[in-house]
């Protein structure tokens, strides 16, 4: 609705807030157009479900705008989670999709 500026800037503050809030050891990358992808060595998953909340959280929160004008952002999160989704990457990635088709 805002226009290419509008689209970069939420594409910089998302993220700006994910490289704040991550350990060093973690992984963040874009994986689709408007999806990231956030794996987190070593963490199980109820601990990713409240990082993916947290983050969602502070990303409602944010303050920006366009020409005078308040960009309203959201987050869906999906969560999965080895070896709780299964003994493979692609099952929590398949229990991350589905969760986030929930959300």
């Amino acid at each position: 609705a805002h226009g290419n500026e509008a689209a970069a800037l939420a594409l910089q503050t998302i993220s700006r807030m994910i490289r704040g809030g991550i350990r060093h050891e973690d992984i963040a990358c874009r994986y689709e157009e408007n999806l990231f992808l956030l794996i987190f060595p070593n963490m199980p998953g109820r601990v990713g479900q409240t990082r993916a909340r947290a983050l969602k959280d502070q990303l409602e929160r944010a303050d920006i705008s366009i020409q005078g004008t308040r960009l309203p952002l959201s987050l869906a999160c999906g969560v999965g989670s080895l070896p709780e989704n299964g003994p493979d990457v692609w099952d929590a990635l398949k229990a991350a999709q589905h969760a986030l088709a929930a959300d």
